[in-house]
């Protein structure tokens, strides 16, 4: 048996999912063709979110069997408590940006403290560019910036993920469209809206509570 994550104890899914109770809280598992790969994990994943309130995923990457999954409840229970405290009633919905970027043309510096200086000016424009990205898109939905995990994914695109309440997930994420449609003269990109997803980015157990 594979762990696709945890919920509380007394929750209840139903096929492929099932639950294996460890103090407070339960392991989420799948049968192993249930789980061969990443993909079959994440789909596993997109069914318990839909039956479990709340849910906290492992990354699909991650292949941890029910054993090695008990073992972490049982030595973690207080912080997966915490995590599922903070996932309850939210979703994950994200927004892939991309652009191009007039600003990577060759260019020659003269010595290595030009190269230093260059690459951290270009590492500052990325980095305004992403927070520019970031409070235009979800400035609409409302959606404050403490909730939106940003990754940059290369010097032309990034992405957004956001914590948000899974009753409204889908009108968000139409907000977001909306929004990105309205940005084509000003901000010009392509933007692609994902979701509903478990809270991934938003599960690690080395995170505060919110």
């Amino acid at each position: 048996m594979i762990a696709i994550g945890w919920c509380y104890a007394d929750a209840s899914p139903l096929e492929p999912c099932a639950t294996d109770k460890v103090g407070n809280v339960a392991v989420v598992y799948v049968s192993k063709n249930s789980a061969r790969d990443a993909r079959a994990r994440a789909l596993a994943q997109l069914s318990a979110v839909k039956m479990l309130d709340p849910f906290l995923p492992l990354s699909p990457k991650r292949y941890m069997s029910l054993n090695e999954a008990r073992a972490l409840a049982a030595d973690r229970s207080e912080d997966i408590l915490a995590r599922l405290r903070s996932l309850s009633g939210r979703v994950q919905i994200s927004a892939h940006v991309t652009w191009s970027n007039p600003d990577q043309a060759c260019s020659t510096v003269a010595s290595g403290r030009d190269w230093l200086a260059n690459r951290c000016a270009r590492i500052g424009a990325l980095q305004h560019r992403v927070e520019i990205w970031s409070r235009t898109l979800f400035h609409a939905i409302d959606v404050p910036q403490s909730s939106i995990v940003k990754e940059v994914l290369g010097p032309e695109s990034a992405r957004f993920d956001a914590l948000v309440r899974q009753s409204s997930a889908c009108d968000m994420m139409e907000g977001i469209a909306v929004s990105a449609r309205d940005l084509r003269n000003t901000l010009p990109g392509q933007v692609t809206v994902s979701g509903v997803w478990p809270g991934y980015s938003f599960s690690s157990l080395d995170m505060c509570a919110s």
